[in-house]
């Protein structure tokens, strides 16, 4: 906004030099349009602070998605742990009953 105020100022500044050059005591063309363009600032102004105000709401709901996300996969890839574990834990009492049941086998050959 600093930006637009400087601008504004040197069109204002030129603008009363070329109303001082053209028109000597006319005032009211010359109230009328910066009024107008107050205005104008004012209401360009207003809109960017709405869409300021949007912009900050729709990169909330992004970061709250993005955290609702991350919290998910990070609660998925826990339960993946713990079922890989649970499987690894089967897979060795299942390789220790196979052995077992080879230790029978030859125990029962001979």
């Amino acid at each position: 906004k600093g930006g637009s105020d400087r601008s504004y100022e040197k069109s204002y500044g030129a603008a009363r030099i070329q109303k001082d050059k053209n028109q000597q005591g006319d005032n009211g063309t010359y109230v009328d349009v910066f009024e107008k363009l107050d205005a104008q600032i004012a209401g360009v102004d207003a809109e960017i602070v709405r869409v300021n105000q949007q912009l900050t709401k729709a990169e909330s709901h992004i970061m709250d998605k993005d955290m609702d996300i991350r919290k998910y996969w990070q609660k998925t890839a826990e339960q993946l742990r713990g079922e890989k574990e649970q499987l690894r834990k089967k897979e060795e009492q299942l390789r220790r009953k196979e052995e077992q049941l080879r230790r029978e086998r030859l125990l029962a050959l001979k």
